[in-house]
């Protein structure tokens, strides 16, 4: 097992879906049961570190892929609730006021991570300068909640399949 920066590679995962395509049905729903499980245990370690006000944005989500493979997405996902105060003409998901919070804004973004876009210039210096003495300071809390997540991850997957041991032989 390796961690890439993006998310847990196991090493020998392929060989374990081809036998997973050949086993019975349930093995899947055994699965998925397991990384459901894993999922939720690993969002409660990750609420652990995450501003209260961004807690109620952290989920886990399991799918399946097209070609058949368990894909279990953690961490701070946009249901576009939107609290604290807003402006009448264009509401602000709490997402993206949590990104903000986690890489900063304007002049004090972080400076290690990769942005999409770039901060938008002003036609004048003056308006550039009385913008850039705003903006909010990155704080980095979420890498800070994932550290370790996955030994919580695994151990939790582990745990979900020795309960689900007796399922694993049902036809």
């Amino acid at each position: 097992m390796a961690n890439t920066g993006k998310g847990i590679t196991i090493s020998g995962l392929e060989d374990c879906t081809r036998m997973f395509d050949q086993a019975p049905e349930n093995l899947l729903k055994v699965s998925k049961t397991a990384a459901r499980a894993a999922g939720r245990e690993t969002a409660k370690y990750i609420k652990k570190g995450v501003p209260a006000r961004w807690k109620k944005l952290t989920r886990a989500k399991v799918t399946t892929t097209q070609n058949g493979s368990l894909n279990v997405g953690i961490g701070l996902f946009n249901g576009h609730q939107q609290s604290g105060h807003q402006n009448k003409k264009s509401k602000i998901d709490d997402w993206s006021k949590a990104y903000w919070a986690n890489y900063g804004t304007l002049q004090h973004r972080d400076p290690a991570h990769v942005f999409q876009t770039p901060v938008k210039h002003n036609k004048t210096a003056a308006s550039q300068r009385r913008r850039n003495k705003g903006g909010q300071m990155h704080q980095n809390f979420f890498e800070g909640a994932i550290a370790g997540f996955e030994k919580t991850f695994l151990s939790a997957f582990e745990r979900s399949l020795k309960e689900q041991e007796d399922k694993l032989y049902e036809r």
